[in-house]
């Protein structure tokens, strides 16, 4: 089959290449002709690359041949991600509403082929296809509108390839990379910069003009704690007062100052309180504002202000939107008490709903659960605004551990959906090493866009291109670890609550008082924690049986025993790329190993814990504890990045768990 891919840009048969990577010499916010024209171009590369390689004879050109026509048109010169296709006898126009959507639709269109992107360092091409599949006529457009996309911690978090996944997947949200800022611009991936922004802004040792610090010229900018003192040493505990106008005139000209700096590519902001879960400024003026949500609202309503002055004035150059927080860390995530300000109604600025210590063996609307029950009750209570939720799928205290969501992702997305939401993203995306945390990041892409998308179909095509033959087997363990799973958050969430939390603050002697009260597991927690081990246990059996199996059949390609054109290649194609699957079985071992480790020690420490409590021998349960500790910091977990410096780490397996210092404890209670 022949086939011509149409650009609607003159003497595009010669020019397309240059065209589809000239984007470090773009000014993506002013140049909007070229930008549209570079963008689509690369669509058009990246068309008729996939398309050589299932065997279609394709060019690019400006003027259609006799030949099956894929007309690659825009709308209108906007940012629009949305498109549509329309079908016939000879033809298939992919039509954007913008740019981006162009470039959406070919990926889409590409998928409906058989191209399958199972993350950013693999993929898998058809080959041979006789002829084309055409998809619906219809408009494709996304379910979260707005920001669909990740939070990244840490500068050297940079991939070309983790861009280009995002954009085949639909993906438009990320901060602004130092190193390649004008490709992430072309693959239509907006910049949202900043976060906890204030812990610099108002950092009390400042020094200012004339060489006072800034809470030496400026206490009162500061929140009033409810003992009603101003410390310096606790000058973060609380949030700023947002009732002095000079303190948020200071603030508002800071953030234009650096949205005009090191945040001038910055499409939006992220205007987040101190991260301190301390309250809010209890001064008299500030009462009278209302809850932590309305101090919120009063602040982010002066800045919107405050900017739109800023461009009127040429001191900005680009309109930049707000996200403000709705998290408990700054104490407002519960919905405000009074209206919210008109010039934050309804429009592109948004707040960030931040439901950090959320529970993942229920919905987020599951009325049973002690967690998710206030956070849905929470959001479903703020209106007016519109919202982004941030998910913590990865987050830093379930970082390379093999925790699964299948379960209550597509539930809550759907929920999400209907109460409005406009904008999903989640810390933290991991860089390398995805693992069998490689279908949380497949399914978060495709319900990103599609919330009504068939998940079945989705997990399907995962576990088919991600192992072959042993697809059938693999969901099987994915099912037995996210069962292992599933009470993560009461075993290691941030909130004090959390097993985790009350074992670090355990000083590993004997106590009269029970370790912990945790909602869902109670006095359950050790049995629990031993069920999932031996869930665990059984997946790493699994996986090994799996991995032999793979593995013999690998080794015998060595020998000439067989080769790509065998009975076993023909049957699975994957089995035609020698190795791929052994080494994904591998890296899959490697960290339900490492979760399963993780998983016994803290329920051995729980039993440890009420062994001395009741007065029991612990010599053989600290014995079991050793045994494992030893074992943790033999072997490591690949990397970690530091934030804010520029820093890798690689930690043995008992320091990313965390419960290092408590071993260390305990064997010092021990050995007095």
């Amino acid at each position: 089959m022949k086939i011509t891919i149409i650009l609607p840009y003159a003497d595009a048969v010669r020019n397309y290449r240059i065209w589809a990577h000239e984007e470090e010499k773009i000014d993506f916010r002013h140049e909007k002709e070229r930008a549209c024209r570079c963008t689509v171009s690369f669509a058009a590369e990246e068309l008729e690359s996939y398309l050589k390689r299932m065997g279609f004879d394709t060019v690019v050109s400006d003027n259609p041949k006799e030949w099956f026509s894929i007309f690659l048109t825009i709308e209108k010169d906007t940012d629009g991600d949305a498109f549509s296709y329309r079908v016939s006898s000879g033809s298939i126009t992919i039509d954007g509403s913008g740019r981006v959507g162009v470039l959406y639709g070919v990926y889409q269109f590409l998928e409906k082929q058989g191209v399958y992107w199972l993350n950013p360092w693999e993929e898998y091409v058809p080959s041979h296809a006789e002829t084309l599949i055409m998809p619906e006529e219809n408009e494709y457009r996304a379910s979260f509108p707005h920001d669909r996309g990740y939070s990244f911690d840490g500068e050297l978090k940079e991939s070309e390839f983790i861009w280009k996944w995002m954009a085949r997947k639909k993906l438009n949200t990320a901060p602004r990379r130092p190193w390649k800022p004008k490709l992430q611009q072309k693959l239509g991936i907006a910049f949202v910069q900043g976060g906890h922004v204030f812990e610099e802004i108002l950092d009390p040792d400042y020094v200012i003009p004339g060489g006072k610090t800034l809470f030496e010229a400026h206490e009162d900018w500061f929140g009033l704690p409810a003992d009603g003192v101003r410390r310096h040493e606790r000058a973060q505990s609380v949030g700023f007062c947002v009732s002095n106008m000079e303190a948020l005139e200071y603030v508002s000209e800071r953030l234009v100052e650096k949205l005009s700096a090191e945040w001038h590519e910055a499409d939006a902001l992220a205007i987040w309180g101190f991260d301190t879960w301390g309250g809010v400024c209890s001064c008299e003026k500030c009462r009278k504002i209302g809850s932590g949500s309305d101090h919120t609202l009063a602040l982010n309503s002066y800045i919107r202000d405050y900017f739109d002055r800023a461009y009127n004035e040429g001191r900005l150059d680009r309109h930049v939107t707000i996200s403000f927080s709705m998290y408990e860390g700054t104490s407002d995530i519960r919905p405000p008490l009074n209206p919210v300000p008109k010039n934050l109604r309804n429009t592109r600025d948004s707040g960030t709903y931040c439901p950090i210590n959320r529970c993942y063996a229920h919905a987020i609307d599951d009325e049973s659960c002690g967690y998710n029950s206030d956070y849905f009750r929470w959001l479903s209570g703020w209106k007016d605004v519109s919202i982004r939720v941030n998910e913590y799928y990865n987050v830093s205290k379930f970082e390379d551990l093999p925790y699964l969501f299948t379960r209550t992702m597509p539930r809550d997305f759907r929920r999400y959906a209907s109460l409005g939401v406009s904008g999903m993203v989640y810390m933290h995306l991991p860089m390398l090493h995805w693992d069998v945390k490689n279908l949380t990041q497949v399914l978060y892409a495709e319900l990103c866009w599609n919330v009504n998308a068939d998940v079945e179909k989705i997990l399907s095509d995962y576990f088919r291109h991600r192992y072959g033959v042993y697809a059938d087997r693999m969901r099987q363990v994915y099912g037995w670890l996210e069962e292992a799973g599933k009470y993560c958050v009461s075993w290691r969430a941030w909130n004090s609550e959390s097993i985790l939390s009350r074992l670090k603050g355990w000083d590993g002697r004997k106590s009269e008082k029970p370790l912990h009260d945790e909602r869902h597991l109670k006095d359950t927690a050790a049995d629990e924690g031993m069920k999932s081990v031996e869930l665990y246990a059984k997946s790493a059996e699994t996986i090994k049986e799996i991995l032999d199996e793979e593995e013999a059949y690998y080794a015998r390609s060595f020998g000439g025993i067989h080769d790509a054109g065998s009975v076993d290649s023909a049957m699975d194609p994957l089995r035609a790329e020698s190795g791929l699957v052994a080494g994904r079985l591998h890296l899959d071992l490697n960290y339900v190993n490492y979760g399963k480790d993780c998983m016994e020690l803290m329920t051995q420490f729980v039993i440890y814990y009420d062994a001395l409590r009741n007065g029991e021998d612990a010599d053989g349960i600290f014995s079991r504890i050793d045994e494992l500790a030893q074992k943790m910091m033999g072997y490591y977990i690949p990397l970690r990045y530091g934030n804010p410096e520029i820093e890798i780490y690689c930690d043995d397996a008992l320091t990313r768990c965390q419960l290092k210092e408590l071993y260390y404890r305990c064997r010092a209670y021990r050995e007095k």
